[in-house]
């Protein structure tokens, strides 16, 4: 299970045509790509992304929770350090092993659909480090 953040006003749109990549969600910002967290036992550390988004543009946001295949390739790294291409499974689990994981990001080159989609929900205030 993965998390992306996306502000709460697309949130219809999320759930009716699932996340894009290249939208500008952030205030203009363009990726071509859907940048992932993987959900943790920690509240705070799943979310900790919401307080780099908050630097860009303060707004209300959702997390959109998704599943993708345990071999599914996807990008994994810590932002601004080098990427490498692993399985999603193989990813998360670094993730969960690492001993301090703030700062890594999971990145997937494709949309994500909206039958992939688990969940949408409001995500609580600022956290993070």
């Amino acid at each position: 299970m993965l998390v992306h953040l996306a502000p709460a006003k697309l949130a219809g749109k999320i759930r009716r045509g699932g996340v894009r990549p290249g939208e500008g969600l952030f205030g203009g910002y363009k990726s071509d790509a859907v940048y992932a967290f993987p959900v943790l036992p920690s509240y705070t550390l799943t979310h900790q992304w919401t307080r780099e988004v908050m630097k860009w543009r303060r707004q209300p946001l959702v997390g959109v929770y998704f599943r993708v295949a345990d071999d599914e390739p996807v990008e994994f790294g810590h932002f601004n350090k080098s990427i490498r291409n692993l399985p999603a499974a193989r990813a998360a689990g670094e993730i969960r092993a690492a001993a301090d994981p703030r700062g890594f990001e999971i990145i997937l080159r494709r949309p994500i659909e909206r039958t992939e989609i688990t969940r949408i929900a409001p995500v609580r205030g600022v956290v993070g480090w």
